[in-house]
Order: structure tokens, then sequence, then C-alpha cells
């Protein structure tokens, strides 16, 4: 898994994407901040000194950033579950299947990120998600 993984923390370094940093979080089982240093040390060996200095420094900046919000919300209590997927196929009339689990998905990427704070917010984006 970090093999596959480790190319995205440069392309998060580039784009500053926060919904895609907190998809990598989940998505990166626990693993993030090794994948993440394995990032750093893969841009260094790679590129040595062809490196440019500022792209490098950029780089290692967003990195350590990342990681120290890896570790702010590692330590953060446990999020709650809003609603589970019967919910959910209750209000999209879906069955069980994997958009399910993407609609579950991206409410704890909003929880993260601080916009979904409550189970009424939550019913509200699986309402717009499902009617467009």
């Amino acid at each position: 898994m970090m093999i596959d993984m480790h190319l995205r923390p440069g392309d998060l370094t580039k784009s500053g994407n926060m919904k895609a940093f907190y998809r990598f979080l989940r998505q990166s089982e626990g693993e993030d901040v090794a994948v993440m240093l394995l990032s750093w040390a893969d841009a260094r060996a790679t590129r040595g000194i062809k490196n440019p200095f500022v792209n490098f420094t950029r780089h290692r900046k967003r990195l350590i950033e990342f990681i120290n919000l890896s570790l702010e919300l590692k330590t953060r209590p446990s999020l709650p579950t809003l609603i589970d997927g019967h919910k959910v196929m209750e209000i999209t009339g879906l069955s069980p299947s994997k958009e399910v689990g993407e609609i579950l998905d991206r409410i704890k990427e909003m929880q993260m990120a601080g916009k979904i704070k409550n189970k009424k917010q939550a019913l509200e984006f699986v309402e717009k998600w499902y009617n467009g």
C-alpha cells in the first residue's frame, strides 16, 4: 500500500486540495505519516541535486504541515457516526452498493474538515448528493 500511494503526497503538496488530503488520510489506513515520509525521501533521492531547491523546499514544507495536521486529527476523539448506510439507502432508495459507501466516506471527510457537524447536516448532504 505504501508503494502504491507514495506519489499522492507529492500531488497533494502541489494542489493543496484539502478534500483530497482527507481522502488520502482515509485511504492510507493509518499509514499516512509513513507514506508522507516516504514521499519526502523519494523526492530527495530521485531528483537529488537536480531537484530545484525551491520545489523541494515547498514540498517539504507542505508535507510537514500535512503530517502535523494528520497527527492532530489522530489525537482528537473519534468522530461520531452521524448516519449509517441504512439511513443513506432510505433517503436515496439505493440498494447496498459502493455508492452508499462513497456517500458515507464523503460525510466522514466533511466531518474531518469541520463542514458537517451534526446529523441534520449529514442528512442534508445526502439529499444534496442524491438529488444533485
